[in-house]
């Protein structure tokens, strides 16, 4: 709920700073910045870059979750490993750190993800899963890719506690995880219902497409079909600020839409313009998928020299990682 969020630390900064608290002024800070990049408006990023500074010459205790907060928001915007390397001083520090909801992330597990390792994220451990939703969330995608039935098991249970926890964002990933899931078990119609949920519980709520999920429903919108994939669209083209993640996901589903209208050619350049996208993040998974994706749309259009690049690499990257399911799609 970012206006009130916005407005109830408006109010504390202000009695902070006529008080002279510092560590009080510097929370609100934290809150207003991260809410307001939360609602859309990217010049939160810019306020939470000078927090950290502050927390540091005044030696506070805010300056991990300051710093935690950061790494969010930069990762949102696709700067992975400017977002590690924040984390890893987060964790350097002394002290309790204050009072951070934004979820940490297990390294190792987000390295897998972001470099195309889909052995290591198949294996995410029982400990970590226990601790970390959303390592068993890719945990699924992976299995999925690599026809592992054990995915359908990880996707249901992530969504049965993303139901449980009455949060929003846990939510809109585990439905676009499930979605996900349910599109590459070729499952087309329980995708179709779950990306229908998601769209319609995220347009409620006045924030951003986060990087957690957008992507993910785009691909399963774009394995379900041109009616989920349009819904997607729609709502993704009235956002305030994009992202990486929003400006690939927008590209995907516009493709699925050209599709579905009879120009597989338009289809297979959309998809070329998110693997590019993903490249400069860089998100070798999310990039084969869009490359796969784009191989497919060519086939269609009957164009295999324009195919072939993208089919040659998405190939590599399936028997590297024992992912028929990756295969399938181009």
């Amino acid at each position: 709920e970012c206006e009130p969020a916005i407005a109830a630390a408006g109010t504390a900064a202000a009695i902070a700073g006529r008080l002279g608290l510092v560590e009080a002024l510097a929370n609100a800070r934290i809150t207003i910045a991260t809410a307001q990049y939360e609602s859309g408006d990217p010049s939160g990023l810019a306020e939470l870059r000078g927090v950290p500074e502050q927390c540091r010459r005044d030696r506070l205790l805010a300056l991990t979750r300051a710093t935690r907060n950061l790494a969010h928001l930069v990762r949102e915007e696709g700067g992975w490993q400017q977002s590690e390397e924040l984390l890893a001083e987060s964790r350097r520090l002394d002290g309790p750190g204050g009072h951070n909801i934004l979820p940490d992330y297990a390294g190792e597990v987000m390295r897998a993800y972001f470099t195309g390792d889909l052995a290591t994220l198949a294996r995410v451990d029982e400990q970590l899963d226990s601790l970390w939703k959303e390592g068993r969330d890719l945990r699924a995608w992976a299995r999925a890719l690599r026809d592992d039935p054990a995915a359908d098991v990880d996707a249901a249970n992530v969504l049965a506690d993303a139901r449980a926890s009455g949060f929003h964002r846990p939510l809109w990933a585990a439905l676009a995880g499930a979605a996900l899931c349910h599109a590459l078990r070729r499952r087309p119609e329980q995708a179709a219902e779950l990306l229908a949920e998601l769209v319609g519980e995220w347009t409620k709520v006045a924030v951003m497409a986060s990087g957690e999920w957008v992507c993910k429903a785009a691909t399963a919108a774009a394995l379900t079909g041109p009616e989920p994939a349009e819904a997607l669209r729609a709502s993704l083209a009235e956002l305030r600020h994009h992202t990486r993640w929003s400006q690939a996901a927008l590209h995907t589903v516009t493709a699925t839409v050209a599709l579905g209208d009879g120009c597989p050619d338009q289809a297979g350049a959309q998809h070329l313009t998110a693997a590019r996208i993903h490249a400069q993040t860089p998100a070798v998974t999310d990039r084969m998928m869009a490359l796969a994706l784009a191989a497919a749309a060519f086939g269609h259009a009957g164009q295999p020299t324009r195919a072939a690049p993208a089919l040659t690499r998405v190939r590599q990257f399936a028997d590297r990682n024992a992912a028929p399911g990756l295969l399938r799609i181009a």
